[in-house]
């Protein structure tokens, strides 16, 4: 005669798991919500309060100095008057997306990082970069209606810069050093005192300005004509993958594993499970990024690369997948 099976065993777990979900699939799919809302929570909107330094918490609306991971929105929209932010000479910072909007003043003394893209429009919201100021833009450079900009530094765009101003929108350029490592389209700009600054610009420098695609750009870098200050910034990634999801499942079943990531979409991102069988999935524009899995194992991102660069992975999701039961008897508690 069979053993009976005790309601301690692994199977007793397994039934009481296919128990939840059959009767709790709102709970089930509310605790999804919930992870996923977390992640994208991580970041956050920030937005400019008063006149002020940008690395002061009493610049901004939220009490705090926007980080990396941040989406940074500078303007007065309740008010005419203009507010300007200003990062001071030897300061780095760092932002996910840059909104310069309506009465809104952004003056550059130091060294502006953005992660994601540069927005600029509605009426009169302004860029300022001083002689020393060092402006790299990962994503895109996206402006629009009447803007002011004024260049007398490096401003180096890894994504594609577009203007939609017409003669509205004035780009005041004085010893420039102007990179586009995509496509520009500089609409009807006086950007065009940079030479002919299209899709087919070259290496090309006179006394007002230098200009070029990312050709130029690693030319002068082999022929030591950038520091290796800009040349780090520009090179480096802000690129991770962030994976989690540790869960106990039934034979036949299957569980959703998430992957936070930063950087700038569309990501690649390969997976394994037991530092094995890599997955490599491709096209990624949603963040966080989940996917369902039935095998048991330890689940590791081994590679991720966005828009512009490789990056850096952590964490790790354990599926423990317990057995159905096949004979005995079981026994309630």
């Amino acid at each position: 005669m069979a053993e009976p099976l005790h309601a301690s065993s692994k199977l007793k777990n397994c039934f009481q798991v296919q128990m939840f979900l059959r009767k709790a699939p709102a709970l089930f799919l509310l605790l999804l919500f919930l992870m996923i809302f977390s992640s994208n929570s991580l970041q956050a909107q920030i937005t400019s309060k008063s006149n002020g330094d940008w690395d002061i918490s009493e610049t901004w609306d939220s009490g705090s100095v926007p980080t990396a991971s941040d989406n940074v929105t500078i303007d007065n929209l309740n008010g005419n008057t203009t507010i300007t932010v200003t990062i001071q000479p030897g300061t780095i910072v760092e932002a996910n997306d840059l909104h310069i909007g309506q009465n809104g003043k952004l003056v550059v003394y130091g060294t502006l990082i953005v992660y994601g893209n540069l927005t600029m429009a509605n009426n009169d919201p302004e860029l300022v970069a001083g002689l020393d100021a060092t402006i790299i833009i990962h994503g895109d450079a996206i402006i629009s209606n009447k803007v002011n900009i004024n260049l007398s530094s490096y401003f180096i765009v890894l994504g594609n810069f577009s203007i939609d101003g017409g003669g509205a929108t004035n780009i005041n350029i004085n010893d420039a050093s102007i990179y586009v490592f995509g496509n520009f389209d500089g609409g009807n700009t006086n950007l065009s005192i940079c030479k002919n600054y299209d899709n087919n610009t070259d290496d090309y420098k006179n006394e007002t300005c230098h200009v070029g695609t990312d050709s130029a750009f690693f030319n002068n870098v082999e022929e030591d004509l950038i520091s290796d200050e800009i040349i780090e910034l520009v090179v480096a990634c802000n690129t991770t993958a962030s994976i989690s999801g540790d869960n106990t499942i039934c034979e036949g079943e299957l569980t959703t594993i998430a992957v936070v990531l930063t950087g700038t979409s569309p990501w690649e991102i390969t997976i394994q499970r037991n530092g094995v069988n890599d997955l490599t999935m491709t096209n990624i524009n949603t963040n966080p990024y989940t996917f369902q899995v039935s095998e048991a194992g330890v689940y590791t991102v081994s590679a991720v690369v966005d828009a512009n660069c490789s990056g850096t992975a952590e964490g790790s999701a354990t599926v423990t997948v317990n057995p159905h039961p096949t004979t005995g008897e079981i026994i309630p508690d």
